[in-house]
């Protein structure tokens, strides 16, 4: 389906791989509420070799829709698949979007209005709340679409580690892309003194670094994505990997981005679910002692005396036999419940072993 590109205000980025079920229904989505939208957004689909039938969905909805797609020769990562989708774009705004996640009733129209309106004149980064278990990821004190200066702090700490929450502007990020950030391989490196900067979260440090490069950031309070993330399950080495990348994200942020009002990435209860997993997996032990240790110095600099109390003593009586028992038993228990599946099978992939080693030098930087 043809667009003008000269006409384009949005381009929604969606970076994909071998998710052709759930990229099918977000496509089915977002065509729901594509009604008098002809000519004003496009879809860029950047597909990571994907071995499934992905680009029969692409070219499905390509009748239907105004969807342009790519497909890399090889798995590139999250980050420069992100960067390929990027690249495609021709709208004024970016807005990327998990190929797992879902648009909200309205949202579409919502995010058009805004992003055309005179208050998105000058605005780098544009905050887009969502929806995680039913509920408004973030609370917000005003009903509609706000503009604020990025060093005034007079607004809610924002969910930014979240993808499908940043809409950034285009040229921005591509001048950003193109002075910043250099690509060798699979590889990305960022300029400055902390080359590693948010990797594994680019689409967090483009809306930053458009944030920081405008002055001005905008957040529209009414939830615009909302995240299902069922699309597999995770293995236990996986789930310490996440932790270790956002503890490591926790710390660019405050490092970087001074500025930035961010919400907690750390929790008690993630802290319980890998004092649990190290019992049902000894091999995770050093992982588990850096993850340890970047919660106790985030919680320092938080002057949070309590959490860190609590980690002390539940550290220590995680070791007792009875304890050890009860701790595996509660975790399967409470997964039952928990939005993200976690499988017992261990995952002995090089890439898993690559990913936890970057991980482990990325927390090792900050301690």
């Amino acid at each position: 389906m043809e667009t003008e590109k000269s006409e384009l205000l949005l381009s929604i980025c969606i970076p994909t791989f071998n998710r052709a079920a759930v990229l099918d229904r977000l496509l089915s989505n977002i065509h729901s509420q594509s009604d008098g939208m002809d000519g004003k957004f496009e879809i860029c689909i950047s597909d990571n070799c994907s071995p499934d039938k992905t680009a029969e969905v692409a070219e499905k909805w390509g009748k239907n829709l105004p969807v342009t797609y790519g497909r890399n020769s090889s798995n590139l990562g999250y980050d420069r698949n992100a960067l390929a989708a990027l690249g495609m774009a021709h709208g004024k705004f970016v807005w990327f979007i998990g190929d797992d996640d879902l648009l909200c009733p309205g949202a579409l129209s919502s995010v058009m209005a805004m992003l055309s309106s005179p208050d998105a004149i000058g605005v780098g980064a544009i905050y887009l709340n969502a929806m995680l278990h039913r509920k408004p990821m973030v609370i917000f004190n005003f009903g509609a679409p706000k503009v604020f200066l990025t060093n005034s702090k007079d607004y809610p700490p924002l969910n930014i580690s979240f993808g499908g929450s940043d809409c950034i502007r285009a040229d921005l990020a591509k001048k950003i892309v193109k002075s910043k950030i250099g690509l060798s391989g699979a590889v990305i490196s960022k300029a400055g003194k902390m080359p590693h900067l948010l990797d594994d979260f680019l689409n967090t440090y483009l809306f930053l670094e458009c944030a920081s490069q405008s002055g001005k950031l905008a957040i529209v309070p009414r939830p615009c994505v909302e995240i299902l993330a069922d699309f597999d399950f995770v293995s236990y080495e996986r789930k310490f990997y996440i932790e270790t990348i956002f503890m490591a994200f926790a710390f660019d942020v405050r490092t970087a981005y001074p500025w930035v009002n961010s919400s907690k990435v750390y929790t008690l209860k993630g802290f319980l679910a890998r004092a649990a997993l190290v019992i049902m997996r000894p091999s995770l032990a050093d992982q588990y002692s850096l993850c340890l240790a970047l919660h106790k110095k985030l919680l320092s600099q938080d002057n949070n005396s309590f959490g860190l109390m609590f980690l002390n003593v539940i550290d220590g009586i995680r070791r007792i036999p009875i304890v050890r028992e009860i701790l595996p038993i509660s975790f399967r228990l409470l997964r039952k419940f928990n939005v993200t599946r976690i499988t017992d099978d261990e995952d002995k992939s090089e890439r898993m072993k690559e990913r936890l080693k970057f991980a482990s030098a990325r927390a090792q930087a900050f301690l």
